[in-house]
């Protein structure tokens, strides 16, 4: 007689790992007692996991300060990241997907481009 694997200890790869992450943190206790707090959890912990460090997808450092800045001020204005380079446009839409499936509207993200800017 074969063993067979406890649901638990089962592996998860690729698209089913993926599709269990947001499964999972819909699960957790909302750790802000506010909705702009819990909105700032949200954004600064969809930053932390879609934002490289480094290689080809990591955002300018142009882009990452004051992303970095507004989440530092607990996402107060200014909303002033402007996303300079295709890195930075993915990950800015990836943001943006990510924060709409929380039930947030774009208009929380911290992107704007001064007048005339325009993103790639």
């Amino acid at each position: 007689m074969g063993m067979v694997p406890h649901p638990v200890r089962a592996r998860c790869h690729g698209a089913a790992k993926a599709a269990l992450v947001p499964l999972l943190l819909g699960a957790l206790p909302a750790a802000a007692d506010t909705w702009p707090e819990r909105k700032c959890a949200i954004f600064a912990e969809a930053w932390a996991s879609a934002a490289p460090d480094t290689g080809p997808a990591a955002p300018s450092p142009g882009f990452r300060a004051p992303v970095e800045a507004f989440l530092a001020r607990a996402c107060a204005d200014p909303r002033d990241a402007c996303p300079t380079t295709a890195a930075d446009l993915a990950l800015a839409d990836m943001l943006a997907l990510i924060v709409v499936q929380e039930g947030m509207s774009t208009t929380f993200l911290p992107f704007a481009c001064p007048q005339g800017d325009t993103a790639p």
